[in-house]
């Protein structure tokens, strides 16, 4: 049997009001980028005014319906904290990583 490859993607993105469709769009598109087994580091650059309950429910609502890989979600409101983060290596096994 042929193993599956374990790719691990950090994702940094910022969310607004005005784009949380857009970051659902982007999470459900890197979540099938890592592929079955893989892992998902989410990176969050937070804007003052985000509705912070909508924004859970958004995050929920992409994170409860996968079973397919590991998902770790960081979330910061000083964007150099985000910066130190990104230096971080949380994944094991990985055959392939990327930083998106």
């Amino acid at each position: 049997m042929k193993r599956a490859r374990k790719n691990c993607i950090t994702l940094v993105t910022d969310v607004c009001n005005d784009s949380l469709d857009r970051f659902k769009s982007v999470l459900n598109a890197v979540i099938k980028r890592a592929g079955f087994g893989g892992a998902l580091r989410v990176l969050v650059y937070k804007c003052r005014d985000l509705d912070f309950n909508r924004y859970i429910r958004e995050l929920n609502s992409v994170t409860a319906n996968n079973y397919t890989v590991t998902i770790f979600v960081y979330e910061f409101d000083d964007l150099s904290e985000l910066v130190k983060e990104i230096d971080k290596n949380i994944f094991s096994g990985c055959d392939n990583t990327s930083l998106i």
